[in-house]
């Protein structure tokens, strides 16, 4: 999620930040307005290179060099948990006055003593199943269709990405059918980085529910997003193993 962030006017006297290349420092600016409010981001290195260099089509093949001199100073902090791939700013709350923040959904630095000692685990984030409305019968949903889940069986459905909106919440984004409070807006963009990076794209959602949503559909919007953003989040995630030697393309476009 694109987040507006601090840059200290110390920023290009830094000594460590110094034995880096031009580009690595780029880097790191530009990955604290996607880190979350603990300093921490989802870190597949082809997916932040879609993010932050979406002009650049050499940065793919750049960025784990940069991410790595980053690491080499101490700037980041790369971990693996359950095959997901994560990275987190040590001294981010060194530099970055964050009022009211949210609570961070990824999991910590292993051993990190800013945190407490809890076992993290992670969402199931297996493919999304939308009825095809005989009972019994699923049918998983293709690659590049904008569909979302019909009826679920009670107790079945996976947690939603983004709370319910609450009475008095400020609104974030008011179109036809979706409508999202700032607290939903900043869940979605948190989970879902790889879907949802324009106002374009949430027309695009908006017309579906619109024009081939079901009344069904259309009257559980807020369930039938979670689900059909957390489907196409899942395919477009560089990190999943059936995204593997994908083009740079997929990652922008899905």
């Amino acid at each position: 999620m694109a987040r507006i962030r601090t840059i200290k006017p110390t920023f290009p006297h830094s000594e460590s930040l110094g034995r880096v290349t031009r580009d690595a420092r780029l880097l790191f600016v530009s990955l604290w307005t996607v880190a979350d409010d603990a300093g921490r981001t989802r870190a597949p290195s082809r997916g932040l290179a879609s993010i932050l260099f979406p002009y650049d089509k050499d940065a793919p093949d750049l960025i784990e060099g940069w991410l790595a001199e980053l690491e080499t100073v101490g700037c980041i902090r790369r971990y693996v948990i359950a095959d997901n791939h994560y990275l987190d700013i040590p001294k981010w709350l060194d530099h970055q006055k964050i009022d009211h923040p949210s609570p961070s959904t990824l999991p910590p630095f292993p051993g990190d003593p800013r945190e407490p000692s809890r076992e993290f685990r992670e969402p199931s984030r297996g493919p999304a199943r939308v009825s095809d409305g005989r009972e019994g019968k699923k049918e998983k949903i293709p690659p590049g269709a904008l569909k979302a889940p019909g009826g679920r069986k009670e107790g079945k459905s996976e947690p939603m990405i983004f709370p319910l909106a609450k009475a008095g919440d400020p609104m974030a984004l008011t179109l036809s059918v979706i409508r999202l409070t700032a607290a939903q807006y900043d869940a979605v963009l948190r989970h879902c980085r790889f879907v949802v990076n324009s106002k374009r794209d949430w027309e695009d959602y908006n017309a579906w529910f619109e024009t081939k949503a079901t009344p069904e559909q259309r009257e559980n919007w807020e369930r039938t997003l979670s689900d059909l953003l957390r489907e196409r989040n899942h395919r477009n995630d560089p990190d999943a193993p059936e995204n593997q030697g994908r083009s740079h393309d997929h990652y922008l476009y899905g």
